[in-house]
């Protein structure tokens, strides 16, 4: 991967924001519209306050770990691409299944050395987000782990990906302490018992908005409101 230079942008300031939502199944909304999804709400957000963005593109699904994500990146050559941000959220399923933690660290930096590339070095523009605890629904209850052996697991790979994010100067955003608090309310769920509904990828996306818009603003100085140019 080192043997890949930064490439200039695709994005120019008279071009539309690309933004790339990397995961799993809390990406892609599993149960929700994708309308409801937490990358096409930061879209909708930022949209809303006068960026000028290209539809989100979304590479996630349903039960993929750091691994599995990392050959889809590659086997979709994303490396040969750049954009101007890019979420990073990933690892449940690694905690589910019960994999090694060590897999889970290599892979884990595996994916933000390819992001970097896709963002030109840019750190502020990749955001990394803390993974929920889905011991809190009804199915993580009546699940196949106890509930105090997947909070603490939960809590290790938080650790790591929040310590990661200092060390790689990195934007963190912090999901798990409110998503324990609210995620197993019946509002807040779909139809599975498991996956989050529209309410809490709204309360994601507002975060993540924010974080993903002092980036814009520091690396694409140029990229303003419509009212600014």
């Amino acid at each position: 991967m080192n043997t890949h230079q930064p490439g200039p942008s695709n994005a120019p300031s008279n071009q539309k924001i690309r933004y790339l939502a990397l995961g799993d199944s809390y990406t892609i909304g599993e149960g929700e519209k994708r309308a409801h999804t937490y990358p096409e709400q930061v879209v909708q957000i930022l949209t809303g306050e006068g960026w000028l963005f290209a539809p989100p593109r979304i590479l996630a699904k349903t039960g993929w770990t750091t691994g599995e994500l990392l050959l889809a990146t590659n086997e979709q050559r994303l490396i040969e691409e750049r954009f101007d941000a890019i979420s990073l959220l990933i690892g449940v399923n690694n905690q589910y299944r019960g994999q090694p933690f060590h897999q889970f660290e290599e892979e884990f930096n595996g994916l933000i050395d390819l992001c970097l590339v896709m963002v030109n070095g840019a750190g502020q523009r990749l955001v990394l987000l803390s993974i929920p605890d889905w011991g809190v629904t009804p199915f993580g209850k009546n699940g196949p782990q106890s509930v105090d052996q997947i909070a603490l697991e939960i809590d290790s790979y938080n650790a790591f990906i929040q310590e990661t994010a200092s060390r790689r100067g990195l934007p963190f955003v912090e999901i798990t302490t409110n998503y324990r608090s609210i995620g197993g309310l019946p509002e807040n769920l779909v139809a599975d018992g498991l996956h989050p509904s529209r309410y809490i990828y709204s309360d994601w996306a507002r975060a993540l908005s924010r974080i993903m818009k002092t980036g814009l603003q520091q690396h694409l100085p140029k990229t303003t409101k419509p009212d600014e140019n």
